[in-house]
């Protein structure tokens, strides 16, 4: 068996290598400053310290532009709970217009009810929300915390096709047709 030679030399001097290398920066190495700490589940990590302070601080506020978070629609009246009982308890069915009329018109509680007649009352209801039904459900969760029980709202999804079916501004993009079977 041959031996085989390997000279650096000669590595360094063929054509193949014969790019200069690059000189080194004259600014010292960085130096990295770590520090052990324990996180919020307990384990030790190494956190890296930057010389800037501003480091991973935030650039500028975000814009919230989701329509979920506004704010809960003016329901006149109906935002006080002893308002809302009052108004559900006239709204029982059985009840007439003509009864709510004649019982929201007593002298007795004239000015101690916040309305005056039926069609006000009716005009507070219809600024409700509407839509399909919401259920609450208690749910337990189980996380590195412990358990936890929460509440779980949902609503029926055949009622909520419905609803967005029924929704006149969506009419227009809805496209569907009747399939006999």
């Amino acid at each position: 068996m041959e031996s085989v030679h390997y000279d650096r030399d000669s590595e360094r001097n063929s054509p193949i290598n014969a790019h200069p290398k690059p000189a080194r920066s004259s600014l010292p190495d960085p130096e990295v400053i770590l520090k052990k700490i324990l996180d919020t589940e307990g384990q030790e990590v190494f956190v890296e310290f930057f010389p800037c302070p501003h480091a991973g601080q935030p650039i500028r506020r975000v814009k919230t532009t989701h329509k979920a978070q506004r704010k809960y629609p003016d329901v006149g009246a109906l935002a006080d709970p002893e308002a809302f009982k009052i108004a559900e308890l006239l709204m029982q069915p059985g009840i007439t217009a003509c009864f709510r009329n004649s019982f929201l018109r007593l002298k007795r509680l004239r000015g101690k009810l916040p309305w005056h007649n039926s069609r006000a009352l009716q005009k507070d209801i219809n600024k409700l929300p509407h839509g399909p039904d919401w259920e609450v459900q208690p749910f337990k969760l189980t996380g590195n915390s412990g358990e936890e029980i929460v509440k779980l709202w949902k609503q029926n999804p055949l009622n909520v096709i419905r609803a967005i079916l029924r929704d006149k501004t969506l009419r227009k993009y809805l496209q569907y047709r009747v399939v006999d079977r």
